[in-house]
């Protein structure tokens, strides 16, 4: 039988001059939330190991992204933090034609028609290719001097994406190519 969850609730994780002082000083804290759960093999219920939710743990882009994407999703990270969420947005779309130059659709003058030759080539699918294609306007509404400014829910969004197709791109796909190699060949039929 699985645990089933059955409550849940706030733990002070770590705290600067102890949790006392942290209850009065609150950019001290570090929370976590922790789940009861039910789990008959251990007699009743148990509280599962505390995740982190306070303040929200730092995104880590993987070692296997290139530096000409891997900094402007950091930037991207640090704009969203510091709530420049225009900015933020920028950074993302400046992520993405990162992916099109290093996936060699360097000779595609705008974002659009690199994000097109990533679809082209099957790099990305039809999906990310419109996850894609919002994220480039939503970039121009920052890159331009519109006066149009990007929320932060629609940030929160353009974040996500950025970090997911770069996943996709450089992580996911290396990790399937590594699993199919690691598959047995099937036998030809002679």
């Amino acid at each position: 039988m699985l645990p089933c969850r059955i409550g849940m609730r706030l733990a002070i994780l770590a705290a600067l001059g102890g949790a006392e002082d942290a209850k009065m000083r609150s950019g001290n804290i570090l929370a976590g939330l922790e789940h009861e759960v039910e789990h008959p093999d251990e007699g009743g219920t148990v509280w599962t190991r505390a995740e982190r939710v306070w303040p929200e743990p730092k995104k880590v882009v993987s070692r296997k992204v290139p530096p000409i994407v891997q900094d402007s999703l950091q930037e991207a990270d640090l704009c969203f933090s510091a709530r420049a969420f225009t900015a933020c947005a920028v950074m993302c779309g400046r992520a993405i034609e990162g992916i099109c130059v290093q996936q060699g659709m360097k000779k595609k003058k705008t974002f659009q028609l690199g994000l097109r030759a990533l679809l082209d080539s099957e790099v990305i699918d039809q999906r990310l290719f419109a996850w894609g294609e919002e994220l480039r306007k939503l970039r121009n509404l920052g890159a331009h001097a519109t006066g149009a400014t990007v929320e932060r829910e629609d940030a929160v969004d353009v974040l996500a994406f950025a970090h997911a197709i770069t996943d996709y791109v450089y992580v996911l796909t290396a990790q399937f190519n590594d699993f199919m190699e690691r598959r047995p060949k099937p036998r030809s039929k002679t």
